[in-house]
């Protein structure tokens, strides 16, 4: 059943997204510009253009990588086969803690990762473009670019790899053929969201580690609903997440190459407290 946008859904996207575009407003203010500038970004064909090559980018990164990221590849792979084995396990563990309170609790954070993150991106899009912030247009943008392209990786896996969610079934193996109906658990699309976007915010504000936390500390939540809700693995949500970190990550070194320059800045602004961007 296709869920209806509810005003609390507003609500609550516009107060993140408020919250966190007046902190970027303050932090443009304070910033000592360097030699390495970033260009503007604003959303027209060459954005659009764009969506191509990032593409391109990270369907061939496989081919590119050294001998240590393919060590790191196979460890999360066979740590997610090995955690598989605890499947059922982790499931019933937290079946038996279920409670009115801990439903509640849960409710509130499961929506992170299918509204208030999409929503919150675009809230910021438009909040860039009325206060003509060029670093606000680059968050938003360069955000929706990496939820859109992880997304598209998200569902060219699960419409291959059908597994039957837990509330169904005990046996964690229980697979079937591509683009069967209802065989949607691996992995789980609200995990794939919520630290999609929270990697972005993470990477885009480097300088302030509080961010990252608060981003990854959300992201987790949202994740932990999805297994208390019985709707994933715990193997669901543990390649969700790790697909959608390294996924976001490469988008992100990808869009600062293209979107670095080399020209000298026209001013020079002193601040007792600088903020660089990261390199």
């Amino acid at each position: 059943m296709k869920k209806m946008i509810t005003k609390r859904d507003l609500i609550f996207t516009c107060m993140i997204t408020l919250t966190w575009a007046q902190y970027v407003v303050a932090q443009v203010t304070d910033t000592v510009k360097v030699q390495l500038q970033e260009k503007p970004i604003h959303l027209n064909f060459n954005y659009i253009k764009s969506y191509g090559p990032a593409f391109t980018h990270l369907a061939s990164r496989p081919a590119h990588w050294n001998k240590n990221e393919w060590v790191k590849f196979t460890s999360i792979t066979l740590g997610i086969g090995m955690l598989s084995l605890a499947d059922p396990a982790i499931k019933h563990a937290i079946q038996r803690h279920r409670s009115v309170q801990r439903d509640k609790v849960a409710n509130f954070f499961s929506p992170f990762g299918n509204n208030y993150a999409p929503y919150s991106l675009i809230s910021a899009f438009a909040i860039g473009a009325l206060i003509k912030n060029d670093r606000i247009h680059r968050v938003a943008l360069n955000g929706m670019q990496s939820l859109l392209l992880t997304t598209v990786a998200y569902s060219a896996i699960n419409g291959v790899v059908r597994r039957q969610r837990p509330a169904y079934t005990d046996n964690q193996y229980h697979f079937s053929h591509p683009y069967k109906d209802g065989y949607t658990s691996f992995p789980s699309g609200h995990t794939t969201t919520i630290v999609s976007f929270a990697t972005a915010l993470a990477l885009e504000f480097q300088e302030e580690k509080w961010v990252g936390y608060t981003a990854y500390t959300l992201a987790g939540l949202t994740a932990g609903s999805r297994l208390y809700f019985n709707r994933h693995w715990s193997t669901d949500v543990a390649t969700a997440a790790f697909l959608s970190y390294f996924l976001t990550k490469s988008v992100y070194k990808w869009q600062r190459k293209q979107q670095l320059s080399s020209k000298k800045p026209s001013a020079l602004i002193f601040s007792f407290h600088p903020v660089f961007y990261p390199k």
